[in-house]
């Protein structure tokens, strides 16, 4: 009987198997026996929408502002997406630290609504500084962006992990390109205003399916010292009956803003900033590199916005989702490191040859090249982050490392409001940006094969809450959970002693 009681029924719907409760020693070795369920699938899209929509309203602005006004000339092009990039910058931690101390679905609903309001208030603006107000609203919501990639991290299997992240990165050049492709279908017949609303909806649908269906990280709640409401969470990811009261978290609960500087994370931080500045300054190079193309005159401060913008928008997020499908192959395969350094050292390789002055069709590949490799790197940047720090304070120090990437965008954005020209110099900086990133991604340990919270920190040993186990209810932990369990009804509920 001892044995018998040791096994449970563990599963999703038809796809049930038995399995020996005593070899669950943690929340990685759970997930990893439920593989892939349907909770992970409606996470993963809930997620998806949030980076398609930021996506959206990353490239929605330049579109809306010219046509608010008859020109848009250099001095507001980088006006407008400095005033974003410094909204990120302060939403960015400010969001990663209320995910450490609040819980991560409560911070991306609210980065989710104020990406929402402020989408939808731009298409009201009748000027420029209303909307560059707004902007900046709309960049503060962006910090909530890592969060969400840390919620998916935590609940997605190991083996699917790398994959699944590099995936979603890619929902944001995904919005990116829906953006033209829209102006250019509804802009003839609707009018800006129209189409930004538009362009606003996947951020109010995002909003909404986040209240009603994202579950909190049973990771977090673990630390947290609240098993009974982690077990609840993973109720939901298909597992039955098996407790967590005996499971041990990774690491303590974080006790101040900087809590992801202790000392088995101070290797990791610096070089960390480093990659994520330098392949920050050269995203923000070549995008303003794309932008300088959408100007009649380089040579003239008062040139504005000529038709060929939705092409070179259409053919740079064409680029950048090729470098996502690109990384999704080589994320597993080669690695973690491997991988960011084969991809930035390529991305610097193709800034430099950028500046020699080659023929216009050369110089299209090359760009096509530098994007796609630069959006893979990136993707895979971001996976091993989330990767490396525990679950205490990977919001947070994601966030911190990330606001060093934005840190490095301004520069970049810097660098070309001295000039409007391209140079052998400018692209040679990028490439020795891109060449650093490749250095310094080979610092941090090697991710892939690991546990979540195996990189970067030692197990601690933090006894949680002493509460008494109770019998499985249906409306706990939050409403999303309710709304889920009703919205994906098990038929075998109910038939467990047949």
């Amino acid at each position: 009987m001892s044995e018998v009681s040791d096994i449970t029924d563990i599963g999703d719907g038809v796809d049930r198997q038995w399995i020996n409760v005593s070899q669950v020693k943690s929340i990685e070795d759970m997930l990893t026996i439920l593989s892939l369920t349907r909770l992970h699938y409606c996470l993963m899209a809930i997620c998806s929408m949030i980076f398609f929509s930021s996506g959206v309203e990353m490239s929605i602005g330049v579109f809306a502002s010219a046509g608010w006004v008859n020109e848009m000339n250099y001095d507001q092009l980088f006006l407008f997406s400095g005033v974003l990039l410094i909204g990120q910058f302060f939403g960015t931690y400010v969001f990663g630290l209320l995910a450490d101390y609040f819980g991560r679905r409560k911070t991306i609903i609210a980065s989710s609504f104020v990406i929402a309001c402020s989408s939808v208030l731009a298409a009201f603006t009748e000027s420029h500084w209303p909307l560059l107000a707004l902007r900046a609203v709309t960049g503060f919501g962006f910090g909530g962006l890592t969060v969400a990639f840390d919620l998916v991290a935590e609940y997605v299997p190991g083996s699917y992990r790398g994959r699944f992240l590099v995936l979603l990165k890619g929902f944001w050049a995904l919005g990116i390109l829906t953006t033209p492709v829209v102006f250019v279908m509804c802009k003839p017949f609707l009018g800006y205003r129209v189409v930004v609303l538009i362009c606003a909806a996947p951020a109010c649908i995002s909003t909404v399916l986040s209240a009603c269906f994202l579950p909190e990280s049973a990771r977090w709640l673990l630390v947290m010292g609240k098993p009974h409401l982690a077990e609840d969470a993973l109720r939901y990811c298909g597992s039955r009956d098996v407790s967590l009261y005996k499971l041990q978290p990774h690491s303590a609960p974080q006790t101040s803003a900087f809590s992801f500087l202790n000392a088995d994370n101070k290797g990791l931080i610096m070089p960390l900033c480093v990659l994520w500045t330098c392949f920050g300054f050269v995203s923000s190079g070549v995008v303003v590199h794309l932008c300088t193309g959408l100007m009649h005159n380089e040579s003239s401060s008062n040139s504005t916005l000529n038709p060929s913008a939705y092409e070179l928008l259409l053919r740079g997020s064409i680029a950048e989702l090729v470098g996502i499908v690109v990384a999704i192959l080589m994320v597993d395969s080669c690695g973690r490191v491997s991988s960011q350094v084969s991809l930035f050292a390529g991305s610097g390789v193709a800034a430099f040859c950028l500046g020699l002055g080659i023929p216009s069709l050369t110089e299209s590949i090359l760009v096509v090249i530098l994007l796609a490799t630069l959006s893979g790197g990136t993707a895979v940047s971001w996976t091993a982050t989330a990767e490396l720090f525990p679950t205490s304070c990977r919001a947070t120090g994601h966030a911190f490392v990330h606001s060093f990437s934005i840190l490095g965008s301004l520069l970049g954005l810097m660098l070309y409001a001295a000039t409007t020209t391209r140079s052998l110099f400018i692209c040679s900086v990028l490439s020795l940006a891109g060449c650093l990133a490749a250095v310094f991604a080979l610092f941090p340990p090697e991710t892939y094969g690991n546990t979540l919270d195996a990189v970067g920190s030692q197990k601690v040993n933090v006894k949680p809450k002493v509460i008494t186990p109770r019998k499985p209810r249906g409306n706990v932990v939050f409403d999303a959970n309710a709304r889920y369990e009703q919205f994906f009804a098990d038929p075998f509920d109910g038939n467990d002693d047949v």
